[in-house]
């Protein structure tokens, strides 16, 4: 009858701490503060409550850590406890869902608090990796499943669910010994066997509006020993990891005979059984307790529909609008694809989908369209029938979510190139017409392509790399297309904004950075060129100009935009905010001028002769002159060397505009003068094998890192690789990336529309 003996003890006696901790942060202030008459109590009061109380919960999370780890350092290799798990999981939720504490511009947090309840989280994300990565021999049935199953109940779940999983560490222990793969297949296509496990049909998102059964498919390269081996928990957890599904029922539990399971009993992993199967008098205990460590052994495994249900909740939250759970959702990808599981291909699924949606807006909505009205445009082959901008921002959410995967490490962008995803952002490129998506899925569109071009080598090694680099045609085909963006113009149709021009002509830049690169963009050639050693060195190739980009209209098109951005800002009340916002828009076409102008140099000092760079710059399909002097060189881009050479004038306005539209008009000079310089007569009608052969990958310029740097040829991260991050690390960069997020324009731009507000035709935002 002693109390004591009923007492928790260790980790056991801190969950009423953490459950009294998660109940005092939820307090509802707003019902608490209606009854401030009735008890005294005041706003100050409740908020030193929950002050205290998240002190309170950051010493008891770091406790709990160190206990863990002194459990791991003392030999123990399991630990099981479901009641401090289900505390953790509910302090996850109450701090995950708390808008004082991961909002920064929520009204009532001061910042000493805020920081604090980020402390809070984090500490429970670096408890919950301890525990996994301390004790992984079941870390997949004891921890991940409930982690996951949780995660799926509740919106609110979906956050602190997904920051957990992206931050516990690697899920290679959870994974087959042997070579595998997983595939997302159709409910009854894929054939069970001995060899695989296939998960429940989960409904999958297949668009913004609809969803398709689909099962998760683990397929093994061999299935298992020789002599019952596959049978014993060594040989199973070689074949198929810490995973199981229903449909291996029949291969958990066929029948073994005496002798094999003697010998099972024998061969096992606890000690004790292997100790009684030793005697011949202990051997019936043996196997009966080895027949009882089989049955627990299912509770130590992560079941695939828990791992199809967390493809299926990164999938729904890749068209999130809450900037937080976007940016877990990009590590939670990256976690996953790492684990080889394909929810990349199901989220850029989802994204073509989403992009493909106005031709089924166009079938249901013929009905409703005026009689004798034409539902498809005969210039352009696009739909009349006004796009659902809920769809078009899915889009481009997506493109955003995909850019910051990529920039997360080269495993991401290898992941990104085995998808292709250079289809997905080819076909935003092409999509008719411009106006339809907003600007920042045209700008994320060529910042993934340039992810995948040129940031280096993809894959682990030399061969694989090689494999996974774009071809010289793929490089030409991604040209045209930017060209074609770039020379737009208003005769066309809806053009594309400073945004998108700037990333357009920043990766031309980084592509043409390498001559080899550029010469194959600026020529057509006549053989194939990767013959290997058998092609001898100095081999002519022949050629014949064929530019894959050029930039005349580009030009035409920039001194337009800068003389109407001049003019709005010299005609705006000076010291008013339109003043600075005219001023911006100006300084944005001021970025686009200087890239052209870089560009315009770098394809220079690469061209062969003059001839070639005048083909690229010059308007229309006007044929180089034979002769080359400087009335040719004053013409390059003479259109936007007046316009700002207007803008050079206006200092009485501001000191930053003309003095940056100065150094243009300098370098536009420079580069006249180069021209002038560089050798004149045709283009060469052969050029060697060496001169055209492309490098295994391009490298050049800055990569986009989106808050977390990315340095090296590997792609390591400025925190620490997966192997050796700290948690804490890792949750304080994923705030950080998140309150740069929520003030970037392109993401308020795409953030989801009201629910409750009605969608005007074309898209467009009421106005109240």
């Amino acid at each position: 009858g002693d109390s004591r003996a009923a007492r928790p003890d260790g980790l056991g006696a801190l969950v009423p701490v953490l459950i009294r901790c998660a109940g005092a942060l939820n307090l509802n202030l707003d019902a608490l503060s209606l009854n401030l008459k009735d008890d005294g109590e005041s706003i100050d009061d409740i908020c030193a409550t929950q002050r205290s109380h998240a002190e309170l919960l950051e010493a008891t999370l770091q406790t709990c850590w160190h206990l863990l780890r002194g459990l791991r350092r003392a030999g123990l290799t399991q630990y099981r406890n479901t009641e401090l798990l289900h505390a953790l999981l509910l302090v996850a939720e109450r701090l995950g869902s708390g808008l004082v504490g991961i909002r920064p511009g929520f009204a009532s947090a001061d910042p000493e608090f805020r920081l604090l309840w980020r402390h809070c989280l984090a500490w429970v994300c670096r408890v919950f990796r301890a525990w996994v990565q301390g004790f992984p021999e079941a870390a997949g049935g004891q921890l991940l499943q409930p982690l996951i199953r949780h995660s799926r109940v509740l919106p609110w779940h979906f956050l602190p669910g997904l920051l957990l999983l992206s931050t516990c560490g690697s899920l290679e222990l959870l994974l087959p010994k042997v070579k595998h793969s997983f595939a997302m297949s159709a409910p009854g296509k894929a054939e069970a066997s001995n060899d695989s496990l296939h998960s429940k049909p989960v409904l999958l998102p297949s668009g913004t509006r609809a969803g398709t059964p689909t099962s998760l498919v683990l397929s093994c390269g061999e299935a298992g020993g020789q002599n019952g081996e596959s049978k014993t928990d060594k040989g199973r957890a070689k074949l198929f990891g810490q995973l199981w599904s229903t449909d291996a029922e029949a291969f958990d539990w066929e029948e073994i005979p005496d002798t094999t399971r003697a010998a099972l009993a024998a061969a096992g992993d606890d000690a004790l059984i292997r100790a009684l199967a030793r005697r011949p008098s202990a051997a019936g205990v043996a196997m009966a307790l080895s027949l009882v460590h089989r049955v627990n052994a299912r509770k130590e495994r992560l079941s695939m529909d828990d791992m199809c249900e967390a493809t299926a909740l990164v999938t729904q939250c890749a068209v999130t609008s809450d900037a937080l759970l976007h940016i877990v959702t990009a590590a939670a990808i990256e976690k996953l694809s790492a684990a080889g599981v394909p929810a990349l291909g199901t989220v850029l699924s989802l994204a073509e989908a989403a992009l493909n949606a106005s031709d089924a807006s166009a079938e249901s909505g013929d009905a409703a369209m005026p009689d004798g009205a034409d539902p498809y445009d005969g210039a352009t082959g696009s739909s009349n029938v006004p796009r659902d901008p809920r769809d078009t921002r899915a889009v481009a959410r997506i493109l955003m979510l995909l850019a910051r995967f990529g920039a997360r490490s080269q495993r991401a962008r290898r992941a990104l190139a085995e998808y292709r995803a250079e289809t997905l952002c080819l076909s935003v490129l092409a999509h008719t017409p411009v106006s339809s998506l907003p600007p920042p899925a045209i700008t994320h569109a060529i910042r993934v392509l340039g992810l995948l071009f040129c940031s280096g080598p993809l894959g682990r090694t030399a061969e694989e790399s090689k494999a996974l680099a774009p071809s010289v045609p793929k490089f030409r085909m991604m040209s045209k297309s930017l060209s074609l963006l770039l020379n737009r113009t208003r005769e066309d149709g809806p053009l594309a904004g400073p945004g998108a021009m700037a990333a357009a002509l920043e990766l031309l830049l980084r592509l043409n950075s390498t001559r080899s690169m550029c010469l194959n963009l600026l020529f057509s050639l006549s053989e194939d060129i990767g013959g290997g050693g058998s092609v001898p060195v100095g081999h002519p190739v022949n050629v014949s100009i064929g530019c894959a980009f050029k930039l005349g209209a580009c030009g035409k098109r920039l001194a337009w935009e800068l003389a109407q951005a001049d003019e709005h800002w010299n005609a705006t009340p000076r010291g008013s905010e339109s003043e600075v916002e005219a001023e911006e828009a100006l300084g944005s076409w001021l970025h686009v001028g200087e890239l052209l102008i870089q560009l315009c140099q770098t394809v220079l000092v690469n061209c062969p002769t003059a001839s070639v760079f005048l083909a690229v710059v010059q308007p229309g399909g006007a044929q180089p002159p034979e002769t080359l002097d400087e009335s040719v060189s004053k013409s390059v881009l003479s259109d936007l060397q007046a316009v700002l050479a207007r803008i050079t004038g206006r200092t009485q306005r501001a000191e930053t505009v003309p003095l940056r539209a100065a150094a243009l008009v300098g370098n536009l000079r420079a580069l006249q003068r180069q021209l002038i310089d560089t050798k004149p007569g045709p283009p060469p009608p052969t050029l060697t094998r060496e001169e055209l052969a492309v490098p295994a990958f391009i490298r050049g310029g800055p990569r986009y890192t989106f808050g977390g740097p990315v340095s090296g040829a590997g792609g390591r991260r400025a925190a620490v690789e997966e192997g050796d991050e700290d948690a804490l690390t890792s949750v304080v960069a994923l705030f950080d990336a998140a309150a740069e997020l929520e003030a970037d324009v392109d993401w308020l731009t795409v953030a989801e529309l009201d629910p409750a507000a009605p969608v005007a035709a074309g898209g467009a935002r009421p106005v109240g």
